[in-house]
């Protein structure tokens, strides 16, 4: 309520005391003032702060825009501004600050100010093609059955409050599938993932892998390859090189499809722990948390963690309808098949009040609806459960935890053979579950992140050149539900 409208009410409170403490030679007039309502709306003009509309008579955030048309209730915004128009307006809602991106991942607050981004790029990029149609760049054929291109298309960008851009690192490396759509395009990147910037201000940046720790590496024949699966600083040195830990030790001793150890490698988000000052790197394809005590002694040790596998029924998920093949076909179980479903970590988060960690998980094949977790770390107990295929969690300024989803569908959305919806939730103190779908339309997002009261996240990060970075005012958004 702003000044004038304030006065408005004080007037409206001095007639009635008037009227009620003896004023007896003007009763009759304040009576009479105290009854008119010029717009017939049933609300007396000294209470109606829109006197002549009979649509308006309160305004909550005293931006001049009655209650009932204001598209944001609770928070000013007297342009009304509604970028994508689904009636919310912008200032409690989400406004995309960059596009055409490619293949954005981790979102990390600077100490001076904007946002930091993880592009894993877009493979070979534009490599000239080679005889049968794909880059002439270094490759290898993944697990599942798709040649992947190597390139120096990852980067590191900062954004401004405004979403200006500016290129902090380029050049790095960048794995990434070339679909065969039309256009053709690069999906599936793994390549620059994460950010962390040191109170000196140096950065420290998280490679992916997402392939075999021991072979794909050297299998790629590119001296720059080594960096993938590491984290390096700011001048592209390798600090930590968790590839070649996960080859050494197979962290979680797990055995792959072929009955031999599973050394997958996949460094994908990173954070400084509080209490002990180790960095802390999650390694979803190694299913594990490794901590780094010390980064010029290059030591890495096992994070006291081990979360579980669930072993879950695998469900039909009527492929040869979809796509003419059946689940089997593509490497997938056969449906009915009991199968351990691994956890595959991926969100992580320090609960700055208590400085407890959580860990969240996306949940391994079959990704079932439902099934992902987060946990409090070290151990593994369950803090909170219902979720499907989480890729990154954050709390917020009142320390109410969000969480975001890669695809709430589950194994198709994963698979991008359904609508391959995204969800962001926020999980309130009282454990109520907040779902912020009717603000935003979310596919495939891959970063979360808090910055003061702003929230971003990463969207349409599995697709080379759709990326987006969407933004909202976290009060905003919460005070007008």
């Amino acid at each position: 309520m702003n000044f004038f409208e304030k006065v408005k009410r004080n007037i409206g409170i001095v007639l009635i005391f008037l009227g009620v403490y003896g004023c007896d030679n003007y009763s009759d007039d304040v009576d009479a003032a105290l009854a008119i309502d010029s717009d017939n709306d049933g609300v007396v003009d000294y209470l109606d702060l829109f006197p002549n509309d009979a649509t308006e008579s309160e305004d909550a955030d005293g931006d001049r825009v009655g209650d009932n048309s204001d598209n944001c209730r609770n928070t000013p915004n007297p342009s009304q501004a509604d970028e994508d128009g689904d009636s919310y307006g912008d200032a409690c809602d989400f406004v995309a600050i960059a596009t055409g991106l490619n293949s954005p991942r981790g979102l990390t607050c600077s100490n001076t100010g904007g946002l930091f981004v993880a592009l894993s790029g877009a493979g070979a990029g534009d490599t000239p093609a080679g005889p049968e149609g794909l880059p002439s760049a270094s490759s290898y054929l993944g697990a599942d059955g798709r040649a992947y291109q190597y390139g120096l298309t990852g980067e590191v960008v900062h954004l401004d409050g405004n979403g200006q851009m500016t290129v902090i690192l380029d050049g790095l490396p960048s794995l990434a599938h070339l679909a065969n759509v039309e256009p053709r395009v690069w999906v599936d990147a793994a390549g620059p993932v994460d950010i962390l910037e040191q109170s000196n201000g140096s950065l420290l940046v998280a490679i992916g892998l997402a392939s075999d720790a021991c072979l794909t590496r050297e299998g790629l024949g590119e001296p720059s390859a080594t960096m993938l699966g590491t984290v390096i600083d700011d001048v592209g040195n390798i600090q930590a090189d968790l590839a070649a830990y996960e080859c050494a030790n197979n962290s979680d001793q797990r055995l792959g499809p072929d009955g031999m150890s599973d050394f997958t490698s996949n460094p994908w988000r990173m954070i400084k722990d509080a209490a002990s000052d180790a960095l802390l790197v999650v390694d979803s394809g190694a299913n594990a948390v490794i901590r780094i005590d010390d980064l010029e002694a290059g030591a890495l040790s096992p994070y006291e963690t081990s979360l579980p596998d669930q072993l879950q029924e695998v469900p039909d998920w009527g492929l040869e309808n979809i796509i003419g093949l059946g689940q089997t076909a593509i490497g997938l179980p056969p449906a009915g098949a009991v199968i351990p479903a691994q956890p595959v970590p991926t969100g992580i988060a320090i609960k700055e009040s208590s400085g407890k960690v959580f860990l969240a998980e996306l949940t391994g094949v079959p990704i079932l609806a439902g099934s992902a977790r987060v946990y409090e770390i070290p151990g593994a107990a369950i803090a909170f459960e219902g979720f499907t295929a989480i890729t990154d969690i954050a709390f917020g300024s009142d320390e109410q935890l969000l969480v975001l989803e890669y695809s709430s569908d589950g194994m198709l959305g994963v698979l991008g053979l359904s609508s391959a919806e995204g969800r962001l939730a926020m999980l309130d103190p009282d454990g109520s579950v907040v779902d912020f779908s009717d603000r935003v339309a979310l596919k495939h997002p891959t970063g979360l992140s808090v910055c003061d009261d702003t929230l971003y996240v990463a969207n349409k990060g599995s697709v080379a050149g759709s990326g987006e970075i969407l933004s909202a005012s976290l009060r905003g958004l919460t005070d007008n539900r």
